[in-house]
């Protein structure tokens, strides 16, 4: 009884293996013809042994591990393919977030360093944009920064796709040269692992420094290159 009960214990988990793989090999061909081997080989060695009979010759270890192994394969590819899912639909669906942790990071380093002031615009008619920019702006705001926030029609306009940094009057130069606030804020935001999609200057009129929230990109959280995020590890240190 033991034995049958163990056969269609095994039967079971064959056939889903075997039928995952066939739907599974028009998705991912790799993964699909794996699944659709070992389901193969273990349903024939498992009938195999079934016909010889199963109350005379015991169950083979080999065709346990077996088993086990296209479970693993089964689960280990179900669950690759939940994380992808869940990865996609953040990169491409989701609002944007400023996380606690990115919040904290982000007033740790400029509360290191001498404020300045900064203006946060956004397009009110963008709900998405706005509500990212409240948290920008709130985090802002637990710093030494002077930070306002701005729903303006006038220039800049916050046509850009995501979060820019943008100085007006820059012919005049910052308030301080030796510390400009569009290299701290930039670096801030590096530091705090907050994409930074674009930036700018406009060199006429009074100085000002903007943070201008784009409407969402199409994808966000793209990773650098390594490469690249050593250099910005690099330039942080020359900054510090």
């Amino acid at each position: 009884m033991e034995q049958e009960r163990l056969f269609w214990v095994l039967l079971t988990i064959f056939g889903t293996v075997f039928a995952t793989g066939l739907f599974v090999i028009f998705e991912n061909f790799r993964w699909g013809l794996i699944e659709v081997i070992f389901g193969l080989v273990g349903l024939i060695w498992l009938v195999r042994d079934h016909l010889v009979s199963l109350s005379v010759v015991p169950v083979k270890t080999p065709l346990l591990i077996l088993a086990c192994v296209g479970v693993s394969i089964f689960i280990g590819h179900s669950i690759s393919r939940m994380v992808a899912i869940q990865g996609a639909v953040a990169k491409y669906v989701l609002p944007r977030v400023l996380t606690e942790k990115q919040a904290r990071a982000l007033q740790e380093y400029l509360a290191k360093r001498e404020p300045h002031p900064v203006i946060v615009k956004v397009n009110p008619l963008d709900s998405e944009a706005t509500e990212y920019a409240s948290q920008i702006l709130n985090a802002l705001k637990q710093t030494n920064w002077d930070v306002t926030f701005s729903t303006s029609s006038a220039d800049p306009n916050t046509l850009n796709n995501g979060l820019s940094i943008l100085v007006v009057g820059s012919n005049a130069g910052p308030p301080d040269r030796k510390h400009d606030p569009q290299q701290l804020i930039q670096a801030a935001f590096r530091a705090a692992n907050i994409e930074v999609n674009g930036g700018g200057s406009i060199g006429a009129g009074e100085y000002k420094l903007f943070m201008l929230v784009g409407h969402r990109p199409l994808a966000i959280g793209r990773r650098q290159p390594i490469l690249v995020k050593l250099g910005s590890w690099i330039v942080s240190l020359g900054q510090r």
